[in-house]
């Protein structure tokens, strides 16, 4: 686990990545070549053995952990005000850690959609937002790009809810009118195609 200090913070802003600098590129396949064992030499001369392609394994993509299904298209609810995250954390109010294991954690709220956090292959990329005192949450809205997505919210009370699909560079939204009160919060984001390296440009948490 990674965890975000007031300290540190202002020196890992310092190097800000910029979304575009994180651009997927497909690997060509192995195409790799073995040959078959000799085959037995029958009469009148011997047989050549036949070159065969080696299947490359098959991909496979990790899964939300299951949930109550939600669109992620919710309207936001009128009068909500957003937190600035940046700022609860480097004033003590805020704690957040990640599974993250490379990049800038904090670029995935500093409120900049040309940056982002990356992770170096944890599918799906876990945030968790630990507040000092109990808040009513109204919204909390993700953005994910260089694949379709799908995401998770999980309060420390309450139901665990689950978008399945978003399209890549798409914002997607839930959302609670009446509000309900938490004090911690887990985002999930899963990448759902090419490999494991979620990119969470940014959350954000609305009361």
């Amino acid at each position: 686990m990674r965890c975000i200090h007031r300290a540190c913070l202002a020196a890992a802003f310092s190097c800000v990545l910029t979304a575009c600098e994180y651009e997927w590129k497909e690997d060509a396949g192995s195409g790799e070549m073995y040959r078959a064992p000799a085959a037995v030499a029958q009469a009148g001369g011997g047989v050549q053995p036949k070159e065969q392609k080696q299947e490359p394994p098959p991909n496979v993509q990790p899964v939300l952990a299951p949930g109550k299904d939600v669109s992620g298209q919710a309207a936001m609810p009128p009068k909500v005000k957003k937190l600035n995250l940046t700022e609860m954390l480097e004033g003590g109010t805020l704690n957040v850690t990640a599974n993250i294991m490379g990049g800038d954690l904090g670029q995935s709220f500093d409120e900049r959609e040309d940056t982002l956090a990356k992770s170096e292959g944890h599918n799906p990329f876990k945030v968790t937002f630990e507040f000092a005192e109990q808040r009513t949450i109204k919204a909390v809205k993700v953005l994910s790009t260089y694949s379709d997505y799908g995401w998770a919210l999980q309060p420390d009370q309450g139901e665990r809810l689950v978008v399945d699909t978003i399209i890549d560079g798409e914002w997607s939204t839930i959302a609670w009118p009446d509000g309900f009160k938490v004090k911690r919060l887990t985002v999930e984001v899963l990448r759902k195609y090419r490999d494991n390296y979620v990119h969470l440009n940014e959350v954000e948490i609305y009361e």
